[in-house]
């Protein structure tokens, strides 16, 4: 009798577990962005960072006193140097604070934000470091050419390999800003 208790009551487990999945399998239905290896204190989203993981879609990633490297499915891989923050998705990295690097095998399969300016790979292999610090933005390209664009979408500059640019952060155009007094839904 015992023993067809302790069936049920696993019966009854396994079948709650698969009604109600874990916390860990619901967030794996975004769409992955690639893979992300840790060295140090690393955080993706409010958790600590393995040593190695997927990285998906919409996940922030900060870097205290260690540094991370994102590997894209597509080829791209970014390395987020230590005190710095980016926000991943399948098309783009927004660098939000610190520094990163980047490198394309592709061209233009993601384009790197550095807060409002967005640059854009111009050749296969484009390769650059990026920093955002005291309210600029400066770009160093190693290898290939990126376009520097302002949020409006008016082209910048084209920096090519050898060169450096600072750029003071642009602002969204008028058209973008939220009315004062006017309740937003």
């Amino acid at each position: 009798m015992f023993r067809l208790r302790m069936k049920q009551m696993l019966s009854i487990a396994l079948a709650a577990l698969m009604v109600q999945p874990s916390p860990t399998w619901a967030g794996s239905s975004a769409a992955v962005v690639g893979s992300i290896n840790s060295y140090g204190a690393v955080t993706v989203g409010q958790s600590a960072a393995p040593a190695s993981s997927t990285l998906f879609a919409g996940d922030t990633v900060r870097t205290q006193a260690g540094n991370a490297v994102v590997q894209y499915e597509q080829g791209a891989r970014v390395l987020l140097a230590k005190s710095s923050a980016a926000v991943f998705t399948p098309k783009t990295v927004e660098l939000q604070k610190g520094q990163m690097s980047f490198r394309t095998t592709t061209g233009k399969d993601v384009t790197f934000n550095a807060t409002s300016l967005r640059l854009e790979p111009m050749s296969d292999k484009t390769a650059a470091d990026v920093t955002v610090d005291n309210g600029k933005a400066s770009v160093t390209v190693r290898e290939g050419s990126v376009r520097a664009v302002d949020p409006s979408g008016t082209p910048l500059a084209v920096i090519p390999a050898g060169e450096a640019k600072l750029f003071a952060m642009a602002v969204p155009p008028a058209s973008a800003a939220p009315e004062i007094g006017r309740a937003h839904v």
